[in-house]
């Protein structure tokens, strides 16, 4: 592929609505790790909860409501739309899977170090891990489930 046709095929890929939504759900998962990171790190090293993963699950809670706020208002925000308490209940469902499968992965690569505190690479390690696999659940149930058309009524 010359530069044209990569730079033609790039332009395409962008015009599709649902690499745009991906593209704006990755923007609002980077703030909504920072968020997720700083909460759990403030909760495991300096208000010394434990376990570790307790303090991981903390984090990703208070990063759901920073997803639902920015997701429902800029990433989906051309869908019909449904009753916010409706949205938010299925945007928490859908968190809370994920919150379960990020849960579970950052437990067990923690089980393999025995050190407490965990070293600070080994904890965000473990949480980058769970976090790049979690995304891709939580993008797509979310756009099927959570902000999809089925029986929405559209709304101003």
């Amino acid at each position: 592929m010359d530069g044209i046709s990569v730079s033609n095929w790039l332009v395409g890929q962008l015009q599709r609505k649902g690499i745009r939504q991906f593209i704006k759900f990755c923007i609002v998962g980077a703030s909504s790790t920072l968020i997720d990171f700083t909460v759990a790190n403030i909760a495991y090293y300096v208000l010394h909860v434990r376990p570790a993963a307790l303090a991981s699950v903390m984090g990703f809670c208070v990063a759901v409501v920073n997803g639902y706020t920015w997701n429902s208002r800029w990433t989906f925000r051309d869908r019909k739309r449904k009753a916010v308490h409706k949205e938010f209940l299925g945007f928490v469902t859908v968190n809370v899977v994920g919150a379960m499968l990020n849960y579970s992965i950052v437990s067990l690569i923690l089980m393999f170090d025995h050190q407490d505190p965990h070293p600070k690479w080994v904890f965000n390690g473990a949480k980058v891990l769970a976090t790049g696999i979690v995304v891709f659940w939580n993008f797509f149930a979310n756009r099927r489930w959570t902000f999809g058309q089925k029986g929405a009524v559209r709304t101003p």
